[in-house]
C-alpha cells in the first residue's frame, strides 16, 4: 500500500486551515443572518439539572453504602497526620530548626542553608511556628502516601509501556486541574478537615512521582541491564541492586 505523502498532506492542510479563515474573516465582515439552530448548540433543556440531580443521587447513595469505607480511610489519614503533628509540635524547636538547616546545607549548600535559616527565623518570630509544623506535617503525610502509591505505579510504567500509555492521560487530568477542584469531592466524601487537604495534595503531586520514577528506570542504560542479566541477576534483584539505585536522582527530585 503506497504511503502519503507527508508534504503534499502538509500543503493540503495549509489550503484547508487557509479556506477556513477566509470563512471566518468573511463571516465577520458580513455578519449574515444564520437560523438559530446554527448560530446556538442545540442543548436540551433541563439537561444540566438532570445531571446535576444524578450526581447528587450517587454521591448520597455511596456516602451511605460505604461510610465503612470513608470511616477507616479517614481514621487512617488522621492517625497519620497526627502522629506527624505531634512530633514535629512537640519537639525543640532548635532542633527543628538545626535539622532543617543543616538537611539544606547538605543538599544544596550554604546558600539554601542561609535561605532557610532566614524563613524559620520569620516563622518563629511572627509567631506562626506551630502553624507551619502543622501545614509540614500535612505535606510530610503527602509526600510520605505518595511514595507508597507513586513508586510501585512508577516502576509498573516503567516495566509496562501498555500500563504508561492508559495512566498518562489519567496523570495529565490529575496534574492539568487546580487543586481545589479534588477538594469538592474530597469534602463531599470525607467531611471539612484536614483529611481533604491531604488528597487533593496527593492527587495532585502523584503524577510528578510517578513520572520521575517511570523516567529515571527508562534512562538506565542497557549496557548496565545487559551486565546484570549476564551475572544471573534475577529481575527483581535487577529491579532493586541496579535500576532503582541509579533512578534514585530522578525520584529524589
Amino acid at each position: 500500500m503506497r504511503k502519503a505523502d507527508p508534504g503534499k498532506l502538509s500543503a493540503h492542510f495549509s489550503w484547508l486551515m487557509a479556506l477556513v479563515l477566509a470563512l471566518a474573516a468573511a463571516w465577520w465582515l458580513l455578519a449574515p443572518a444564520l437560523p438559530e439552530w446554527f448560530t446556538s448548540f442545540p442543548a436540551p433543556p433541563g439537561l444540566d439539572n438532570a445531571a446535576a440531580l444524578a450526581i447528587d443521587n450517587a454521591v448520597t447513595w455511596m456516602k451511605q453504602k460505604w461510610v465503612g469505607f470513608f470511616d477507616v480511610f479517614t481514621l487512617i489519614l488522621r492517625t497519620i497526620l497526627n502522629f506527624i503533628e505531634k512530633a514535629m509540635v512537640a519537639t525543640p524547636w532548635p532542633l527543628t530548626a538545626a535539622v532543617a538547616i543543616l538537611t539544606a546545607w547538605r543538599l544544596s549548600g550554604p546558600r539554601a542553608a542561609v535561605f532557610t535559616s532566614a524563613c524559620l527565623a520569620y516563622l518563629g518570630l511572627f509567631g506562626f511556628w506551630e502553624k507551619s509544623m502543622s501545614t509540614l506535617a500535612l505535606v510530610a503525610a503527602s509526600v510520605l502516601i505518595c511514595v507508597v502509591i507513586g513508586l510501585p505505579l512508577g516502576i509498573l510504567c516503567a516495566k509496562s509501556p501498555r500500563t504508561k500509555r492508559l495512566l498518562e492521560p489519567v496523570l495529565d487530568v490529575m496534574q492539568t486541574l487546580p487543586t481545589f477542584v479534588y477538594l469538592i469531592p474530597a469534602v463531599a466524601f470525607f467531611s471539612i478537615g484536614k483529611p481533604p487537604g491531604v488528597i487533593a495534595t496527593v492527587i495532585f503531586a502523584l503524577p510528578s512521582m510517578v513520572r520521575l520514577t517511570t523516567l529515571g528506570i527508562e534512562q538506565v542504560p542497557a549496557v548496565v541491564r545487559e551486565a546484570a542479566d549476564a551475572f544471573g541477576a534475577r529481575p527483581l534483584q535487577k529491579l532493586m541492586k541496579v535500576e532503582l539505585p541509579l533512578a534514585l536522582p530522578s525520584i529524589n527530585a
